[in-house]
């Protein structure tokens, strides 16, 4: 098993972290390369900068061989397709240090293999990264507030209740003389509501409605569930599903948690407070977890994606006490415990294998 101490991560003096600077030039040759075609200038300069350092040939040559790898085709295909928007695949690989070879294995010339390798990975991450985008804007069309990727806001309701919103976080309010109601479109959101026997206060997401007269709580709207979260007081969260059996409300007390998703509630469990409202001190703690579900955690912050190219990473488990300002840190320091290497094609797009 492996495992991170509990330490809080910081930025290297001067400035922001750095990850794998000879990668990252050697990933700026590889494109300078490609898109100077034959320019002989270019050429000479590159084998100069080779020549200068062991490091920088063996840097291109890991670079050039993670464009050209299966893995990252793989990835890039389950990145796209784990936003909705399917695979992507490439149309050639390389094999080793060989030429170019076609997926069914026959020979193709090697002119034009790097652009449009280069194209294919770039098509696939500009699907992930973009694409979301343009659901959100449709989503958030009927959103009173709106928070971006890696950004917290903290709201006063008309009632006086607090309303903290978490990462890529949109919700829309409906008050009035007789009701009080906040609709989670998507995202995490933290309320902490004034009591008001006469006017129950309800939350409600994308599988539950929770109601409350005077509490405070967390609740997360996922894709196949809603996950509710006390801190204090008494909640019942009545699942919206359509089958009556699956429709009865469960009652959490402190510190207690329920999924509920199309097919109703799950068992209520005991969380660790410290974890479960961690992101409200702006960090994020977790211990002995698989390091994809870290990850998961990771790209809510992160305003780009985060690949693992071996996906046999996901399953070791790790440990963690972090801030959440700096994902792209935490990733490193990630790669780091598990001794896999972390490839920064830009500021947007990490790599693990």
């Amino acid at each position: 098993m492996t495992s991170q101490s509990d330490a809080p991560n910081h930025r290297s003096p001067g400035g922001p972290p750095r990850l794998d600077p000879v990668d990252d030039d050697a990933l700026a040759w590889l494109l300078r390369l490609d898109a100077a075609k034959a320019d002989p200038r270019v050429r000479a300069e590159f084998e100069a900068w080779r020549a200068g350092d062991p490091r920088h040939a063996a840097a291109f040559a890991r670079v050039a061989g993670l464009w050209g790898s299966a893995e990252l085709a793989s990835a890039a295909g389950r990145q796209g397709g784990a936003r909705g928007h399917g695979p992507v695949g490439l149309g050639t690989v390389r094999r080793g240090v060989g030429p170019a070879v076609r997926l069914d294995g026959t020979p193709v010339r090697r002119a034009g293999v790097w652009r449009r390798r280069l194209a294919a990975v770039a098509a696939a991450l500009a699907i992930a990264v973009a694409a979301p985008e343009l659901v959100r804007v449709v989503r958030d069309l009927g959103a009173d507030h709106v928070t971006a990727t890696g950004r917290q806001d903290r709201v006063v309701l008309p009632d006086g209740s607090t309303l903290v919103l978490n990462s890529d976080t949109a919700v829309g309010l409906d008050f009035a003389a007789d009701r009080r109601t906040v609709r989670l479109i998507r995202g995490e959101a933290f309320l902490d509501v004034v009591r008001d026997p006469d006017r129950p206060f309800h939350v409600t997401g994308h599988f539950a409605d929770v109601e409350v007269v005077g509490t405070a709580f967390a609740v997360r709207a996922g894709d196949t569930a809603d996950d509710v979260v006390l801190q204090r007081g008494r909640l019942a969260v009545r699942p919206l599903a359509a089958a009556p059996a699956a429709a009865a409300s469960v009652t959490l007390a402190p510190l207690q948690a329920v999924s509920v998703g199309a097919a109703g509630a799950g068992r209520v469990a005991a969380v660790d407070g410290d974890t479960a409202f961690a992101w409200l001190d702006g960090r994020l703690r977790f211990r002995d977890r698989p390091l994809g579900r870290v990850l998961d955690e990771l790209r809510r912050y992160h305003r780009g994606v985060i690949i693992v190219a071996d996906r046999r990473l996901e399953a070791l488990r790790v440990s963690g006490n972090y801030r959440i300002d700096d994902p792209a840190l935490v990733v490193a320091s990630l790669a780091d415990a598990v001794g896999a290497r972390l490839t920064r094609l830009s500021d947007h797009v990490l790599i693990l294998r």
